[in-house]
């Protein structure tokens, strides 16, 4: 994905909100791979479990796993490619 693509859909995201999102990648901070981005994804939310990482989970996941919305907080995944 381009980057004019991405700030696109990142636009489109943010006008459909009103609050500001935390945003998410799904990969490492040390550099052992890269992919393109594929998509951004909305709706999801978000539990650290340390600093570094936590679990996202869909509207659907929250109440399979019991899991009070208040204890999350809404993010945006960049998904990569692969």
């Amino acid at each position: 994905m381009k980057l004019s693509e991405l700030i696109k859909q990142l636009r489109g995201i943010a006008n459909k909100r009103d609050d500001d999102p935390l945003v998410v990648l799904s990969k490492d901070s040390e550099g052992n791979s890269f992919s393109p981005c594929y998509e951004p994804s909305d709706g999801l939310f978000y539990i650290a479990n340390t600093s570094w990482y936590g679990d996202v989970y869909d509207e659907e996941d929250l109440e399979d796993c019991e899991i009070d919305k208040e204890d999350t907080e809404p993010v945006v995944v960049l998904w990569p490619t692969n």
